[in-house]
């Protein structure tokens, strides 16, 4: 499919405000959910009325953050799945391959997800998913790269700890435009470890200010693994600070060193205490779908992804 087509085919869309957007988590607590019902990823759709193409809002950001110029490596991603327009986060880890979440680019069984219960379908067709490096996301289509194939994790269609997927591009990132940054593959995180993120997400729970790249610092990792509680996580999985929110899903949390250690999958209510995939946790997978995306590409695998 011609992105060109495809995006003019939904302009009424953008036009008209009525964009639908992926929501990151929106509940009311780690202890109502666990009673009540369940964390909320951005996997559902919910109507906003905001225009991704015209957002000048430069207060708050990324909850609590500011609006992010540099980090070009984290990508917004646009889904045309299910005849709706939706925006997720990504980070561009090789020229052609982008780290994002699976609820970005498939759909899951109910809108709350609660471990153990909530799955995940068959992924969306890659043709009806985009990703730009621009700050702000826009209606021009040549500010878009698309998607020849989704890489899901093998193992089973749980929700929580497999919350991560691969988007191999049909075109390699222009390197003018951003540098892939590192996969953590091969670091551990601890408790109290200092880390960022970065997403095009909203500044509210009530979606407000989503489309452009915002970035928060001074955040730091509440548990990891096994040290998270396994009611609501998984060993995949780690807790981080705050900050994240809707349309931030699958974007990093980069730790001082620049290199992506989690994937946001999930959160509470007013954007607080953000559930991440551990990105070591899938490191060996990571590994192994980077030296296949570039190499079946002809391009130069990253030499983290060799170990």
């Amino acid at each position: 499919i011609d992105i060109k087509s495809v995006v003019r085919s939904y302009t009424a869309f953008w036009e008209t405000h009525s964009m639908l957007h992926r929501v990151f988590p929106s509940f009311t607590g780690f202890l109502v959910f666990f009673a009540l019902i369940g964390l909320t990823a951005c996997g559902t759709e919910e109507p906003t009325i905001l225009l991704a193409g015209a957002i000048e809002k430069d207060s708050a950001a990324i909850s609590g953050g500011y609006n992010d110029s540099e980090d070009t490596a984290v990508v917004g991603i646009v889904s045309l799945a299910n005849n709706s327009l939706g925006i997720c986060s990504g980070t561009l880890i090789a020229p052609n391959v982008v780290l994002t979440a699976q609820h970005c680019v498939a759909p899951t069984s109910s809108e709350g997800v609660l471990c153990g219960a909530t799955t995940f379908g068959q992924s969306y067709d890659p043709s009806g998913l985009f990703i730009s490096t621009k700050r702000r996301l826009t209606q021009s289509p040549d500010d878009y790269y698309s998607t020849a194939e989704i890489l899901v994790p093998p193992g089973g269609s749980d929700f929580c700890g497999y919350d991560i997927a691969l988007m191999i591009l049909n075109n390699p990132v222009d390197p003018a435009e951003a540098t892939p940054r590192i996969a953590a593959v091969d670091v551990d995180l601890e408790q109290s470890d200092g880390y960022y993120a970065v997403g095009y997400g909203a500044t509210d729970g009530a979606g407000s200010g989503s489309g452009l790249r915002r970035r928060r610092d001074g955040l730091y990792v509440a548990c990891v693994a096994d040290e998270c509680p396994p009611a609501y996580t998984t060993y995949q999985e780690m807790i981080g600070d705050t900050g994240v929110c809707q349309g931030d899903s699958g974007g990093p949390a980069f730790d001082l060193e620049h290199r992506v250690v989690g994937i946001a999958s999930r959160g509470s209510a007013g954007c607080e205490m953000p559930i991440y995939t551990y990105v070591r946790a899938w490191g060996d997978w990571i590994k192994d779908k980077v030296i296949y995306g570039t190499t079946g590409a002809g391009l130069d695998t990253p030499k983290w992804a060799y170990g």
